[in-house]
């Protein structure tokens, strides 16, 4: 039969349907790359479409704006040196004043006498005095520069937080540079070609919430993403090319009718095979016993006369014997052995027939199945994988999408850029330069006192050239005093 040949030519037919199959999905696979190849390049050409020339100009102002910025920084820094060093002089000024004034307070009354004369007071008094006429004098001679710088830093500082810091802070100064017409050329919606107007205050509003550039600069009314990233026209035309392949295998034949044949008369020739004549033969060689033959052989040798017929006969008795010797040392161990391959065949041709018809009938089984189903199921496992691949680049299209629309480029930072100038314009200079014009104000007001009791007081602590004699010069007229008669 060669049964091991037809083995092999099944096995190799199962082996090359994965060839197979490749050859008939070659035009549906090449179909599907370049399909592929045509979103790949539409997704790559995205950006392209990003209005990205502004951004571009944007950051070409800011490289800018960064390099006046670094030109104008030692500069910047010198300024900063001379105003320290001028409200640094300014501070020093009142601290003069004020220092006369404690010192004029401290020494006075430390080196005042209450009974001496006061063109004899001590150098003590005496430079109290000298300090409280000091500080009066420097109080009249700054007083005047204090009060322009108290006016002009006014006038700069409240301008600056009231017309810029508060506005900023509430939000109304971005409202009023989206004023139309306040800035030429300033309008962001046609700049980047959308279809509403954008204002700077919107985009700072959005850039505060940490929105995404796409969602803050309204991009999906210039680029529409859902349309770019839109993969089911490609995958559709995927499906349909390969719902119209045609896959089929050529049928196989796993038994030929002749080889069925030949295993039917197996089966009937075993079902045929009778055990019991074998059995039966095998008996009547082992119930042979030569040795009786030998023994009356030899009662014979003892009637014979005739010398040569005697040996003759003992001759065959011994080889009869000898015989019989070798068959129960050789003959029969080797019977046994056949009775038990003969009871051993006897059970397997008992079971042959059936084993035989169950081979018969899941090999027609299987050929039924390989040449009816085979077909449908690699078509349907090849969809499968198809939407499988089909599904993880939707779920990349997706991905993308998500990314772009509310991942990538949040431009918090940009609203945190904003908030930083104002804190270091508004909080860090502006309420700087207010708070040191105001300290100054109140000084210059408290001068007004310190002059006028800083003179007041240093009468009587200074050493007086003449002394303040009253002579009492006045002559007294003695007014009679009433009397009474007496009676």
């Amino acid at each position: 039969m060669n049964l091991t040949s037809k083995i092999k030519q099944v096995e190799a037919y199962f082996n090359n349907i994965p060839q197979m199959v490749t050859n008939a999905t070659k035009d549906v696979v090449q179909s599907s790359k370049k399909q592929l190849a045509d979103i790949q390049s539409q997704i790559s050409q995205f950006t392209s479409k990003i209005p990205l020339s502004t951004l571009n100009n944007v950051t070409g102002f800011l490289n800018q704006a960064q390099k006046q910025i670094g030109v104008v920084t030692p500069e910047v820094k010198n300024t900063e040196l001379i105003r320290w060093s001028v409200c640094v002089v300014l501070c020093c000024v009142v601290l003069l004043v004020v220092v006369c004034n404690v010192l004029g307070l401290v020494l006075g009354p430390l080196g005042l006498a209450p009974r001496a004369d006061p063109t004899k007071r001590s150098c003590t008094a005496e430079c109290g005095g000298l300090f409280l006429m000091m500080g009066a004098g420097f109080s009249f001679l700054f007083s005047w520069l204090f009060m322009i710088l108290v006016l002009l830093l006014f006038l700069l500082g409240g301008n600056v937080y009231t017309l810029i810091c508060q506005p900023w802070s509430s939000g109304e100064l971005l409202n009023f540079i989206d004023t139309p017409g306040l800035i030429p050329n300033l309008d962001i919606g046609r700049t980047l070609g959308l279809k509403t107007n954008l204002s700077i205050s919107q985009i700072y509003t959005n850039c505060e919430a940490n929105q995404p550039v796409w969602t803050a600069l309204h991009l999906n009314e210039v680029i529409n993403i859902n349309d770019l990233l839109n993969v089911s026209k490609f995958t559709g035309q995927i499906q349909q090319q390969f719902d119209k392949t045609n896959i089929t295998l050529p049928t196989i034949t796993l038994l030929t009718p002749d080889l069925k044949s030949q295993l039917s008369n197996v089966t009937m020739k075993a079902t045929q095979f009778d055990t019991s004549a074998i059995t039966q033969t095998m008996n009547n060689i082992t119930s042979i016993n030569l040795n009786t033959t030998a023994d009356i052989l030899d009662n014979l040798t003892a009637t014979a006369t005739n010398a040569d017929i005697k040996s003759e006969l003992q001759s065959e008795a011994r080889d009869l014997r000898q015989l019989q010797a070798n068959i129960e040392i050789q003959i029969i161990p080797q019977m046994k052995t056949l009775m038990l391959n003969v009871k051993e065949l006897r059970t397997i041709t008992g079971i042959i027939n059936g084993t035989v018809g169950e081979v018969l009938n899941n090999v027609g089984t299987a050929q039924d199945f390989l040449n009816t189903n085979t077909t449908q199921i690699i078509k349907t496992e090849s969809g499968t994988f198809l939407d499988c691949q089909i599904g993880y680049f939707t779920s990349y299209t997706d991905w993308a999408k998500l990314m772009i629309t509310q991942q990538v480029g949040r431009c918090q930072p940009v609203a945190g850029v904003v908030d930083s100038m104002e804190m270091i314009l508004c909080s860090q200079m502006v309420e700087s330069l207010n708070a040191f014009w105001f300290s100054l104000g109140w000084c210059l007001l408290f001068f007004i006192p310190s002059i006028i009791f800083s003179i007041k007081l240093a009468k009587h602590y200074r050493r007086m050239k003449y002394s303040d004699v009253y002579d009492n010069h006045i002559v007294m007229t003695h007014i009679p005093r009433a009397q009474m008669k007496a009676t």
